[in-house]
C-alpha cells in the first residue's frame, strides 16, 4: 500500500480523521511488536491476546463504518 494513499483514506474515514497520521504509524508498529511477541515462548500468550484485541478493534471499526455509511 502506498503510504500517502493510506493516510488520505484514514483522514476521510469516520473516527480516524484527525488522528490519521498517528494511526498510520502506530498500527503497523503495534503489528510488528505483536508478531515479535508471538515468536517467543515467554511473551507468546501476551502476543496472542494483543493480536486478538487488535482484530477485535478492527472488526468493531469496520462494523461501525458499515453501519454509519449505508444508505437507509
Amino acid at each position: 500500500m502506498i503510504y500517502p494513499t493510506f493516510v488520505r483514506d484514514l483522514q476521510r474515514a469516520p473516527l480516524t480523521g484527525q488522528y490519521a497520521t498517528l494511526i498510520s504509524i502506530l498500527i503497523p508498529a503495534v503489528e510488528v511488536i505483536i508478531a515479535i511477541m508471538v515468536m517467543f515462548k515467554r511473551t507468546q500468550t501476551l502476543g496472542l491476546i494483543g493480536a486478538f484485541l487488535l482484530m477485535a478493534i478492527f472488526t468493531f471499526y469496520v462494523g461501525y463504518v458499515l453501519n454509519m455509511t449505508t444508505e437507509r
